[in-house]
């Protein structure tokens, strides 16, 4: 009797796994479709996002320059409305910097595993738009669009030019 229980149990699991994996791929899918519908993404977009989403070896991560926001950025952002949004390099931070090798774009990705917490909502917010109906209190995230940076001559700082798009999960 205990082995059909588990049995039943299991498969209610699995079908349970395959729905929360269904609702995550359409919501995704839909705000990807969004985006395109309104000519959001740009054809390198595209191409950055495949990249980044099928790195499963951490090539990003050995190839990129790695970033966290400044001290300043966060400080400014705070106490004033703070337009000018700076990043340098860190080799702790969870951005990274990716050129596109025909466009020459700078373009920002967040660390695969980036979550949305009450202690980090307000720095990503500064970088991307938050795209979600709800999440959790440790939210996942899944890169829509990536934001823009461009490098300030001179030294190892990069200044947002064009916020992204995540989404929780």
């Amino acid at each position: 009797m205990n082995l059909q229980a588990d049995f039943i149990d299991s498969l209610i699991a699995e079908q349970v796994l395959s729905y929360k994996a269904a609702k995550i791929y359409n919501r995704i899918y839909d705000g990807r479709r969004h985006l395109e519908s309104s000519s959001e993404l740009t054809k390198e977009m595209e191409e950055i996002i495949q990249y980044y989403v099928k790195d499963t070896d951490g090539t990003i991560e050995e190839q990129a320059t790695v970033l966290a926001l400044t001290e300043e950025s966060l400080d400014k952002s705070r106490s004033e409305h703070n337009d000018n949004i700076e990043l340098r390099k860190d080799e702790q931070g969870s951005y990274f910097a990716v050129k596109h090798n025909r466009s020459g774009i700078i373009y920002l990705l967040p660390s695969k595993d980036l979550s949305i917490n009450r202690y980090t909502q307000y720095s990503i917010e500064l970088l991307y738009r938050i795209e979600s109906d709800c999440y959790s209190e440790e939210a996942s995230t899944s890169l829509l669009k990536p934001a823009v940076v461009e490098k300030i001559e001179n030294n190892d700082t990069w200044k947002l030019k064009e916020k992204g798009i995540i989404e929780a999960i």
